[in-house]
């Protein structure tokens, strides 16, 4: 696989590098009409933050953060690396949503990139993440631990969407046996008529007068 350097930045571990970080992406893919553009800008918002708020990056004074934008083909990788931290490790977060106030980085990492993952290096810690050019790609596994099915995803065992349940009749196709709608039922009045001779439990109703 063919890959093209965008762009590499280092920056002071500090939280005003998260915008700065930002900026410098939304220029490199903007240069490239990225089609995700706001969600990569975001994910780059979250892992920048993350770092200078629970490595070493942004407990040293010279602390960095460095930000690495590469094109892949069909996706653009975004790696941000760290001086780490032996109290903490990336994870994600599963009781958050869109609408919590924090700890939600990585959860949101997992929902909208194609695939991320994590490792140490001589350099540091990375975090990384790809992203689709398209849309509508599924979210790929994380490099370290399981990742879930991405939005729209079939459930195992079941038929995809659209796929008929075998032994069962089709979307508009009429139930074998019953009458379809609009016939009148056999032996019963159509509406409207008296019911004349049916038992209300067990009753005879006589003369029914019409509704």
């Amino acid at each position: 696989m063919t890959s093209e350097l965008l762009g590499h930045v280092a920056l002071p571990g500090d939280v005003a590098s998260v915008p700065q970080a930002r900026l410098y992406v939304r220029d490199l893919l903007g240069a490239i009409d990225h089609d995700r553009l706001d969600d990569a800008l975001l994910l780059v918002t979250e892992l920048v933050t993350n770092s200078v708020r629970h490595s070493d990056s942004g407990r040293h004074p010279n602390g960095q953060v460095t930000v690495i934008v590469t094109n892949r083909a069909e996706t653009i990788q975004v790696d941000v690396t760290d001086q780490g931290s032996a109290s903490h490790t990336p994870h994600v977060h599963t009781d958050v949503d869109c609408d919590s106030g924090g700890m939600r980085g990585l959860w949101l990492v997992q929902q909208l990139a194609s695939a991320w993952g994590w490792h140490d290096a001589p350099a540091g810690r990375v975090v990384w993440f790809r992203m689709a050019k398209q849309p509508s790609e599924r979210p790929g596994p994380a490099a370290h631990g399981s990742s879930p099915a991405g939005p729209g995803a079939p459930i195992p065992g079941l038929p995809d969407h659209g796929t008929p349940v075998p032994g069962l009749p089709d979307h508009g196709t009429p139930v074998p046996d019953l009458p379809d709608h609009g016939t009148p039922v056999p032996d019963l009045p159509d509406n409207g008529a008296p019911v004349m001779a049916l038992s209300d439990h067990g009753a005879p109703i006589m003369d029914s007068a019409d509704r």
